[in-house]
């Protein structure tokens, strides 16, 4: 009856319980869930026990596309993921990159497709727009190469559009093989360009070269150091692709109900960037994003009211009392509401 708002219903359970509350199974269906909101809860899951609440095996079944990447593994691997990926993010030549790639993407994708749009006063979907965007960015960033599918015509690239097939029905095996196809072909042309510069000793300063040199020899549980990079890239281009886009596309259907908030962020952008002596997109891009206050407040709501990730499954391996007092063990699965959290009164 609600699983049309399942993540409202059980939201009010949550308020109404206190933030935690559990359902058992029945008969032979041992298992119990515990849903939990309470801060302490899921403090004390995701970091200060973080070790005991693997994903699990029945996690790596469901989502079996995703192989041996971070956002699939445990342990050493997850790990190994963990340190290297924050290495190669926290590096100032990668947020050197990031911004030139999204300005580049800003200047020659989005703006003009906007325009268009705007000057021939057509409906187009802006969720669609914001995908298109992020892989494109995503794509330019880890495989030095970019797919436009942010282009006037709205081109149908088959990755991108099978990337929303695969989250739609885990698992279409036509869609996981056009994704595949994808990956390695392009895996393919960026190792073949990384071989030569390390014979030739001239390595470009490049996120994807970096990226090769750090998992260079790596081969994870399967043991296939090519499956192993597919599995990476396919997590941080879902990564990069789906986080991006869900997060714009909520803030400007947030936007359009709250015409007065709109107002409030376009009166800070004229104030902040002094629009007589704006030319063009170079001096939006030169603003000390700092001073857009109201702007940041904004994209904060709206990630709070619709997390990317609304929720997370996990499973302990020992047997565990909680802070709010529940006890667990490996028969229970606990699910981490963080979009209830984003709406509970009491937090």
């Amino acid at each position: 009856m609600n699983s049309h708002r399942v993540h409202d219903y059980i939201t009010d359970i949550l308020a109404c319980s206190g933030g935690t509350f559990v359902f058992k199974g029945m008969g032979l269906l041992k298992t119990s869930r515990v849903c939990t909101a309470n801060p302490l809860d899921i403090h004390h899951i995701l970091s200060k026990n973080f070790n005991n609440y693997p994903r699990g095996d029945t996690f790596r079944q469901i989502f079996d596309v995703l192989g041996d990447g971070f956002s699939n593994t445990d342990g050493e691997v997850w790990e190994f993921h963990h340190n290297t990926i924050m290495s190669l993010l926290k590096s100032p030549s990668f947020q050197t990159l990031l911004e030139d790639t999204i300005w580049d993407k800003v200047e020659k994708g989005l703006m003009p497709v906007l325009e268009y749009v705007y000057k021939q006063e057509v409906e187009v979907d802006l969720q669609d727009i914001f995908q298109r965007f992020a892989f494109d960015t995503i794509s330019k960033l880890l495989f030095d190469s970019d797919p436009k599918s942010l282009s006037l015509d709205l081109p149908s690239v088959p990755c991108e559009k099978a990337l929303s097939e695969i989250e739609e029905a885990i698992m279409k095996s036509y869609a996981w093989k056009t994704v595949d196809q994808f990956i390695y072909k392009s895996l393919a042309e960026k190792q073949k360009e990384f071989i030569s510069e390390v014979n030739s000793k001239t390595q470009e300063d490049k996120f994807s070269t970096a990226f090769l040199k750090s998992y260079q020899g790596q081969s994870g549980s399967c043991g296939d150091p090519n499956k192993f990079l597919r599995d990476t890239l396919l997590n941080l281009v879902v990564a990069g692709r789906d986080t991006n886009s869900s997060a714009l596309s909520w803030l400007f259907y947030l936007l359009s109900r709250h015409p007065m908030v709109e107002d409030k962020i376009l009166e800070e952008l004229h104030t902040q960037l002094n629009m007589k002596k704006c030319g063009n997109l170079k001096d939006l891009q030169a603003i000390d994003l700092q001073k857009l206050v109201y702007l940041h407040g904004a994209l904060c709501e709206a990630l709070r009211l619709f997390p990317r990730v609304p929720f997370q499954v996990k499973t302990p391996s020992q047997p565990d009392i909680l802070p709010s007092g529940r006890r667990v063990d490996h028969n229970t699965t606990v699910i981490l509401s963080f979009y209830s959290m984003g709406r509970m009164k009491s937090i």
